[in-house]
């Protein structure tokens, strides 16, 4: 599964500077929260699609990063249900399902799907090298109250890697666990206990992959991060000054609703 890695086309948002990509992702996250009806997701989710479109990037792509997260989805939605009163629409025994904790669920599952696909955005559309020199040119300031600003970024970086690597070794144990007869469909409880198969496996994976990492690096004489060079050196273009308008004008209309 190589469902977060990067997509190389010409794409007008491929060709804008990575500051601007992230930082403009991350006010599009902080607005999500801001949103509290289905009209607001709904005029976020057909931006969200324009930009994808813009991007060049494989709908059943995006979609993919969403498989990962199915289980959480499902778990989530169905917590929210059971656990929030108000006017009662159907009731099961002791189990009873109110209208404000459906619309509730329904809101959530809402915000962590645009969550994941707006996030994933800018691993489909930026080098990993690109973020690193975005995350470091963005927190630049900080350098002179003391902060490892160029470690930081790196470790951001090191950590982007990981996700695709950890989903597709994800994958593997998981049909490994099924091709012995361990049933991942069955209901939520055996389900979560057989998650356990497979979480061990993949935190020592991770484990092994970071002392491998870290030998490397060694043998390399990989140090110091802060004289760190760049063969691109970032410059904001017009693209990016007209989609900082752009994205401003979304944001106040999200506020505004």
């Amino acid at each position: 599964m190589n469902s977060l890695k990067y997509i190389s086309v010409e794409s007008i948002i491929h060709s804008l500077d990575p500051r601007t990509k992230l930082i403009t992702t991350f006010m599009y996250l902080l607005l999500l929260f801001t949103i509290k009806d289905l009209t607001g997701f709904f005029v976020v989710a057909v931006c969200l699609a324009v930009i994808i479109r813009l991007a060049k990037v494989p709908f059943k792509t995006v979609f993919s990063c969403i498989k990962p997260i199915l289980f959480l989805l499902i778990a989530t939605f169905v917590f929210q249900v059971l656990t929030n009163s108000g006017d009662i629409v159907k009731s099961y025994g002791f189990i009873t399902i109110s209208r404000k904790g459906f619309y509730r669920a329904i809101h959530l599952s809402f915000r962590i799907i645009l969550l994941v696909i707006g996030g994933a955005m800018i691993s489909f559309t930026t080098t990993t090298t690109d973020i690193m020199n975005g995350v470091d040119r963005i927190l630049a300031p900080l350098k002179k109250f003391g902060v490892p600003v160029s470690d930081l970024s790196f470790i951001s970086v090191i950590a982007i890697k990981f996700i695709p690597i950890l989903i597709d070794e994800t994958s593997r144990i998981m049909n490994a666990q099924m091709a012995r007869g361990t049933n991942f469909r069955s209901n939520i409880f055996s389900k979560g206990k057989n998650l356990i198969t497979i979480l061990i496996p993949v935190f020592l994976s991770a484990f092994d992959r970071s002392a491998a990492i870290s030998e490397a690096m060694d043998s390399r004489c990989f140090k110091d991060t802060s004289n760190r060079t760049y063969r691109n050196a970032l410059e904001y273009a017009k693209i990016d000054y007209i989609a900082y308008a752009v994205f401003a004008t979304y944001a106040i209309a999200i506020v505004m609703m």
